[in-house]
């Protein structure tokens, strides 16, 4: 939560980040998200980042990417991408 504050605190309106993590455990990812944009409601998830079409398909509906080792033998990665709002 400490870098993501840190990195969001340099952003203007309209600006983005990408949070990502090589972890596919909720508490480091999903729940550092949803903690933070609860407490900073001038940003917000981006639901359809614009991405490579390969990409696009590894998506889940929220946006995230999130790959885990029992699907297709990749390793646990999550990654999102967060807008400043205002």
């Amino acid at each position: 939560m400490k870098m993501l504050t840190g990195a969001a605190a340099l952003l203007r309106a309209g600006g983005a980040l990408v949070y990502s993590v090589c972890s596919i455990a909720p508490e480091e990812g999903w729940g550092v998200v949803r903690e933070f944009i609860a407490r900073r409601p001038e940003f917000a998830i981006d639901r359809a980042p614009r991405v490579h079409p390969a990409i696009a398909r590894e998506l889940d509906a929220e946006g995230a990417l999130l790959t885990r080792p029992d699907r297709g033998g990749r390793d646990g990665f999550f990654a999102v991408r967060i807008i400043r709002t205002r």
